[in-house]
This record gives C-alpha cells, structure tokens and sequence, in this order.
C-alpha cells in the first residue's frame, strides 16, 4: 500500500501543534554543561571522550618545580606536589611530577646526580667537625 509520503512516518497533521522551537544553541550548551559527569557515557570536566585527561604542556615554572622540589625532597613526588603550588594548580599528580622528571633527565642526565637535601642534622656538608 502506497501512502502520501506525509503519512509516512506516522505523524498526523495535528501532531503539528506539540512540535516547540528548537532551543538556542547557548543555551543548550548550558545544559549540556550542567549534566556534564552526571550521565553515563557523558563527557567530564577537564577529561576527553576516553575519559583521560586533557594533556596540557608544562610550563617553565612548573618544570622548574619539578627540579628545585627534587633537590629538596629526592623521589618524594607527593610531598614535591605539595610543597609546590604551581604544580597543584596545573592540575598535576604525583606521577606526572615523577614522569616529567624522568623526561627531563633524558633531556639533561646531571639532573639525575644525587639531591642535594640537608643532612637530617641540619647541617651543610662543608661544615668540618672540629674533632677530626
């Protein structure tokens, strides 16, 4: 059977008068912003459609971080991550501290030397002990 092509798809004429206007593209944005993370399978903040987090390049000041927090603390990337607040508003984690430090000693194998934290004692290794 043939119907008008109309009739097609099963919507009568006076279906016409449900049908409102689609919404303005900002503001269904807005609400696609407000749902964010809240529906399975929908995009979250700061992380892309594998869920992974977006990767952001490092700035000058945080690779300096990362250095001076080495020098200071050795491998302790979470108190690094701590004591350096460039690296927690870049949204960084322990193991990204770690990793970029690993990267940077491939770049410049020196960094890898042992750190040059303060004995527990307080002192520098330059101050002798007068009982020698």
């Amino acid at each position: 059977g043939g119907g008008s092509p109309a009739r097609s798809f099963g919507f009568g004429s006076d279906d016409d008068d449900e049908i409102s206007e689609p919404a303005p593209v900002s503001e269904s944005q807005a609400a696609a912003e407000d749902l964010t993370g809240l529906l399975p399978g929908a995009p979250v903040r700061g992380k892309n459609a594998k869920g992974s987090r977006k990767r952001r390049r490092w700035t000058a000041d945080e690779e300096t971080a990362v250095k001076d927090g080495y020098q200071m603390y050795g491998d302790k990337w979470a108190k690094i991550l701590r004591e350096f607040s460039v690296l927690r508003k870049g949204g960084r984690t322990s193991a990204d501290v770690r990793d970029k430090f690993r990267n940077l000693v491939k770049k410049d194998p020196a960094l890898a030397g042992p750190p040059k934290r303060a004995p527990a004692d307080g002192r520098t290794d330059d101050e002798d002990d007068e009982d020698d």
